[in-house]
Formats: C-alpha cells, sequence, structure tokens
C-alpha cells in the first residue's frame, strides 16, 4: 500500500512521467521518479530493464525499500 501511495505521488501511475531540467537533461524517470545516476547505480540489478520500465522500477523500489533508503523518496 505505502508504494503504491508513494508511486501515485511521484508519477500519477505514469511509467512515461519524466522530470528535466533547463537543459532537457533528464533529472528524474518512471513511476517512482528515478535519477540516471541512483538508478544506474551497482547496487540495482534491474537496470538492465531500463528505467522507464515499470516492472523494473517497482522491483527495484522494494529492493531499495528493504535496503532502508525509503527516505530518498519525497512523497
Amino acid at each position: 500500500a505505502e508504494m503504491m501511495r508513494v508511486m501515485m505521488c511521484e508519477s500519477g501511475g505514469n511509467p512515461k512521467a519524466a522530470a528535466y531540467d533547463n537543459n532537457d537533461k533528464l533529472l528524474y524517470a518512471g513511476l517512482f521518479q528515478y535519477s540516471p545516476d541512483f538508478w544506474n547505480g551497482s547496487w540495482n540489478p534491474y537496470k538492465g530493464g531500463g528505467i522507464w520500465d515499470a516492472g523494473s522500477q517497482i522491483k527495484a523500489t522494494a529492493l531499495a525499500w528493504s535496503k532502508g533508503w525509503r527516505g530518498r523518496w519525497g512523497c
């Protein structure tokens, strides 16, 4: 339930949701609005699915939260 609430807050449930800076650099992407740097970190075994893949984001978020990183999400 908590992951669903955060996902809806972050992206409205849209796996293509994105935030860009003024130079069109991608800042955050996907259901849980991952930064590309964090997404591509060595901690994430799901990064191969791509930052835009909903299933990969859900699995990665569950893993990140299990590591105690829930605080990385502002929602």
